[in-house]
């Protein structure tokens, strides 16, 4: 699925090991990015995990739109012929 056939408060989650995850949540308008990752706080009595968040919100501008559509069929007919 791609940004532009999400709908209303749909997310989609990415899992990257090096960075964190990344999700993006369609909302009126465009698209809000988040971006999470692990910090661990350890002394000598105890170890903590805590979230670190930061997101960001994308206006809708529907310039890669028609790009994003042609990548996508164009990958489904690849994966068809691969059958």
């Amino acid at each position: 699925m791609n940004i532009y056939e999400m709908k209303l408060h749909e997310k989609i989650l990415r899992n990257d090991e090096d960075n964190g995850d990344y999700e993006v949540i369609r909302v009126p308008g465009g698209w809000i990015y988040r971006h999470f990752s692990w910090m661990a706080i350890e002394n000598q009595e105890y170890a903590n995990h805590n979230w670190i968040g930061d997101s960001v919100f994308v206006p809708f501008n529907d310039e890669f739109q028609e790009q994003d559509i042609k990548m996508a069929k164009t990958f489904k007919k690849t994966a068809l012929a691969r059958e």
